[in-house]
């Protein structure tokens, strides 16, 4: 799969870049929203062709543009793009993400990196909607 990263955090970047390398996949890496976009624009495919990578993976908290403001500009473009967001913070998504981004896939920091495989190829796919739905339970009931 050719896949782009958006992450701040240099080690988390790396690892991830490494171990979805020797899984087979091609990587592109940014270190914040603005570098994922021009990175993704400067490969945009002609007008009627599809997305330029099979996947986005994005930090949620990052500087210049968020995770959720960089997957509102790719699914302008390409309604269908497939994104992971990768956050530390779950206990507050209800109020990061629009109702209309509740498709989105969603993993948790910090993650196992057989768990990141799994999710990133289709084996574990984790939806915001279940998580919001399973932690909110949680949080109320303690």
């Amino acid at each position: 799969m050719k896949i782009i990263i958006a992450e701040d955090e240099e080690d988390i970047r790396t690892i991830l870049t490494i171990t979805l390398e020797d899984a087979g996949h091609q990587i592109t890496t940014a270190a914040d929203g603005e570098e994922c976009l021009k990175k993704y624009g400067g490969v945009m495919p002609e007008e009627n062709a599809g997305s330029p990578f099979d996947l986005v993976i994005l930090d949620y908290r990052m500087p210049k543009k968020d995770g959720i403001e960089v997957a509102k500009e790719v699914l302008a473009r390409f309604p269908s793009q497939r994104i992971i967001i990768a956050t530390a913070h779950t206990k507050e998504i209800f109020s990061w993400v629009p109702k209309e981004l509740h498709h989105l896939e969603f993993l948790q920091k910090p993650f196992e990196l057989d768990e990141s495989i799994a999710v990133v190829e289709g084996r574990a796919k984790r939806k915001l909607t279940k998580t919001i739905c399973q932690q909110r339970a949680t949080s109320i009931l303690k």
